[in-house]
């Protein structure tokens, strides 16, 4: 079953990794901080 869901899941698996570490290293902040954390994610949900 677990291998059924890796062979199902395996190319979204990086990206969602990307999207994730992301969010998480560029928060979303007052100022600069904002355009910049947006355009990160939405250059990670295209990539996926």
């Amino acid at each position: 079953m677990l291998g059924q869901f890796n062979q199902a899941l395996s190319g979204t698996i990086g990206p969602c990794l990307l999207v994730m570490s992301l969010s998480v290293l560029l928060t979303v902040g007052e100022g600069r901080n904002r355009p910049a954390s947006r355009r990160w994610r939405a250059i990670g949900v295209a990539i996926g």
